[in-house]
This record gives C-alpha cells, structure tokens and sequence, in this order.
C-alpha cells in the first residue's frame, strides 16, 4: 500500500465488506477450550515430555501452588511422571498439602539448602506472577543451576 500511495495509484472504496473480524463461535481465539489453561499446560507438558529434558529426572517438584501449579501438577499426573511435591512462598500449615502432595512454604524466601533431597527431581517454575518467577530464576541461577537442564520455566 505504501508503494502505491508513493507512485500516485489511486485509491477507491470497495462497497462490500471484504473481511469482518468478530467474536463469534466459530472463532478459534479466546473462546476455544484449547486455549484454556488447562490445555495449555497438557500442551506444555506433552513438548517437555518429548524433548527428553524430564529423562534424567525420578520426577518433578514444581514451585507454585496457585491456579498455573495446580494445572502443571494435573496434567503431569496425567502423563504418570512422579510429583515430589509444590513449594511456594505462603505461610500455611506444617502438613499443608495441595492435590495430595506435600506442599511446603517460605515467606521469608525458599532456602537453597531445601532443594537438596530433590536432586533426582526437575524443578518446575510454575508461578504465574512475573515478579515471583523472576526471583525463583534467579535463586537458582546464582546457586549455579542451568535453566532447561535443572530447572525449567513454565508458566
């Protein structure tokens, strides 16, 4: 269009309508389950299942125990890859437990030294938060961990 406007071509209207974007149900966006979370995360576990990077790993232990943890937790159960547990930075319980696996929290932040029974486990980032997500990398990138080797990010 830049081109034509450049060399004078002009331009007219065309009376009907060419195209027509709308929400409606046969539109594939945002009303399809597909692109739910649930979904989403099945999806995300299935590519991580086949890339092989779960392979050296007894299991995985996700960090996150809000709607995104819940979901990844699920949808790995699906796929009968052992869960180790959640741990998050909420307050709760001694035997607090989500989706019937351990659950451990630590609002001042999570102490290196707690992943060290979980050496055999992948540990999953899956916090929706931004902020949250940012903090946890970089507790394990500074404890010299390799993200996609030692921890993976999914949320």
């Amino acid at each position: 269009l830049l081109r034509a406007a450049l060399e004078k071509v002009r331009f007219g209207k065309c009376p009907e309508i060419l195209v027509e974007k709308r929400h409606g149900l046969d539109r594939l966006s945002r009303v399809d389950p597909i692109y739910k979370r649930p979904a989403m995360m099945r999806a995300k576990v299935h590519y991580l299942l086949q890339s092989g990077m779960l392979d050296p790993y007894e299991g995985v232990l996700i960090a996150g125990t809000g709607p995104t943890g819940r979901e990844l937790a699920r949808a790995f159960q699906e796929r009968d890859v052992q869960l180790a547990g959640f741990f998050d930075n909420r307050l709760g319980p001694p035997e607090r437990s989500v989706l019937g696996h351990p659950a451990w929290g630590f609002p001042e932040g999570v102490p290196f030294e707690f992943f060290e029974p979980f050496k055999q486990h992948l540990v999953v980032l899956g916090i929706g938060d931004k902020e949250g997500q940012t903090m946890m990398t970089r507790l394990l990138l500074e404890n010299g961990w390799l993200e996609n080797q030692h921890f993976v990010r999914m949320a």
